[in-house]
């Protein structure tokens, strides 16, 4: 978290005032926020070096903002902090992509189902709205706006499992998995009926189908995978 120390030791020379501590914290907040979806959406690829001075004056905010937004990056696993060489975005490999589909597949099928027993009117409602507005996105999934969309329907999906620990365990790997889905965006030869994949659990969902969603929901992300997999191969290829 950021400390006073951090806020004493970036106030103006000769000043006798602290800023506002609100205020810096806001700050941290809009810099994790805007570097989180930079990473998630790809435009900062995996490896990239980050360096504080530079995002600090790119995102007109203070350094110390910056360094808190990374330290808690770092917690997210989204960032690395290498000691004496600073941070980084965090590596993608094949191991933790293995890892993370099979936990996800399990994560997501237990919320799923635990949804559509539970949901109500209203979150049929959000679901059937969220997936209009993804929908919606001319430029498909890729970019910020499709990327946050694409987020939204997935979240709608499961809101209504009633369980906000199983929420908040199945949005960090959602998180963790986004930035394997955008590299499979950008490299992976292989195209696919994605609106498909996506009308499919949103319809076995509000028809109370929670097998046949589920079925559909593991096909969604077993097929990003793969994707995911063909993107690696390409790279490793060329490189």
């Amino acid at each position: 978290m950021l400390t006073d120390a951090d806020i004493v030791a970036e106030a103006p020379a000769g000043s006798n005032r602290l800023p506002d501590l609100a205020q810096a914290r806001t700050q941290a907040r809009r810099a994790y926020l805007a570097l989180r979806d930079r990473i998630l959406v790809g435009a900062l690829p995996p490896l990239a070096r980050l360096k504080i001075v530079d995002l600090a004056a790119e995102l007109d905010i203070s350094p110390g903002a910056v360094r808190e937004a990374l330290s808690q990056l770092t917690t997210d696993k989204l960032v690395e902090a290498q000691e004496q060489r600073g941070f980084r975005v965090a590596p993608i490999s094949l191991e933790e992509l293995d890892d993370l589909t099979q936990t996800r597949i399990q994560i997501e099928s237990l919320a799923l189902r635990q949804a559509i027993e539970r949901g109500d009117d209203a979150w049929e409602a959000d679901l059937r709205a969220a997936h209009q507005a993804m929908e919606a996105v001319a430029s498909g999934l890729g970019g910020a706006q499709g990327a946050l969309r694409h987020a939204r329907f997935h979240d709608a999906l499961v809101s209504g499992c009633g369980s906000p620990s199983l929420m908040r365990v199945r949005s960090g790997l959602y998180d963790l998995a986004e930035r394997y889905r955008a590299f499979a965006l950008h490299g992976a030869p292989t195209r696919r009926p994605v609106a498909d994949e996506h009308a499919a659990i949103a319809a076995a969902a509000l028809s109370r189908q929670p097998d046949v969603a589920v079925a559909a929901m593991v096909h969604h992300i077993s097929f990003t995978a793969r994707l995911v997999r063909e993107a690696l191969n390409v790279t490793a290829a060329a490189g």
